[in-house]
């Protein structure tokens, strides 16, 4: 079991500088709860980045996004007048000469789907579980982000997180 990523490597140089721009617009959402939430996501999903595009199904990317979850991200949350700073953060991150709501752009640029997997927990009304407890937050990644009933449980988040995060809480 080896990632396309390095773990740390996906956490220090993807995971934390977006969710420390997001940070910039409401500290909550770049909590160490919230690094752990989605590096333990993107390990669950793609290996962490193993596939970038889901085998048998519409997920893109790192965070295995689907087109539909980042259109209602991008078209109907982020257009709300209180969200137009977070929007703007966002729109920093998608490349010169590319556009936020490309299949190409999700699939390639980790640092925008790791922002738009952590919109789609964040309107999630319910609080973060503490950082480091792993299977309540793979209860969280369950219950909010897994579109899938016949894949993946909370035990299966624990477990990618040991296989490829392999890192302390």
């Amino acid at each position: 079991g080896s990632s396309m990523i390095k773990a740390q490597h996906f956490e220090n140089y993807i995971v934390r500088p977006t969710l420390a721009l997001l940070g910039t617009v409401n500290p909550k959402l770049s909590t160490e709860a919230s690094v752990n939430l989605l590096l333990g996501t993107a390990a669950q999903e793609t290996d962490i980045s193993y596939w970038l595009r889901q085998q048998g199904g519409p997920g893109l990317g790192a965070f295995s996004i689907e087109p539909a979850t980042r259109d209602d991200i991008v078209n109907r949350y982020l257009q709300r007048p209180e969200n137009s700073e977070l929007y703007a953060k966002i729109q920093m991150l998608v490349r010169r000469g590319y556009y936020i709501d490309t299949e190409e752009e999700l699939i390639t640029n980790a640092m925008l789907g790791c922002a738009i997997a952590r919109i789609r927990y964040w309107y999630v009304p319910e609080a973060l579980p503490d950082h480091d407890d792993l299977l309540a937050l793979g209860e969280y990644w369950d219950k909010h982000y897994n579109c899938n009933e016949e894949f993946g449980t909370p035990q299966e988040f624990v477990e990618s997180w040991n296989k490829f995060v392999k890192r302390d809480l």
